[in-house]
């Protein structure tokens, strides 16, 4: 479980509330969490414009790496499936989609590379499978919420947006 208290970061076990970890590596809120499918990686987007990537490594969790790249708040971030590297795409305030490598936080400025990977979530409004939930001369600030269930057999992508309505989609949306 995780919390913020008076401005720290605070990660507790599930079962007792104990606290595992505590910092105050933002000075701004946190505006998204996400774990690694494998349970070692913890990414944590700021109203800051940073991503903070947490590594669990023997019962300790420490900052491994802290992505900059980004031009405003954090609004999204999914982790791809595990693979030899794994990967971060992620959404901003500015309406960017950066891809990034979680363990090193090393930006991929070629998107293009990253097209074809497999996602755990995709909570990003802004991605590759997303392009068509977006009309055609909208710049993507009415769509504000998104997800979709990879792991089922019929895909379906919800999107909700500033109007109230929630749309389905077929998974991708292209």
């Amino acid at each position: 479980a995780t919390k913020q208290f008076d401005g720290k970061f605070v990660i507790m076990n599930a079962d007792d509330f104990a606290i595992i970890h505590e910092a105050r590596d933002s000075q701004k809120w946190i505006t998204e969490i996400k774990y690694a499918p494998s349970g070692e990686l913890l990414a944590v987007g700021s109203f800051d414009n940073r991503i903070y990537v947490y590594v669990f490594d023997g019962g300790m969790i420490k900052l491994q790496n802290m992505i900059t790249q980004h031009n405003s708040f954090i609004m999204h971030i999914d982790f791809s499936v595990t693979a030899n590297i794994m990967y971060l795409q992620s959404n901003c305030g500015a309406y960017e989609l950066c891809f990034f490598e979680a363990d090193t936080g090393m930006f991929i400025p070629a998107a293009s590379r990253l097209k074809d990977v497999r996602w755990t979530t995709l909570t990003c409004p802004l991605s590759w499978a997303t392009q068509g939930i977006h009309a055609a001369q909208n710049d993507g600030s009415d769509v504000t919420a998104v997800d979709c269930a990879l792991q089922s057999t019929k895909v379906t992508v919800a999107c909700g947006d500033n109007f109230g309505r929630i749309r389905l989609y077929r998974y991708p949306v292209t």
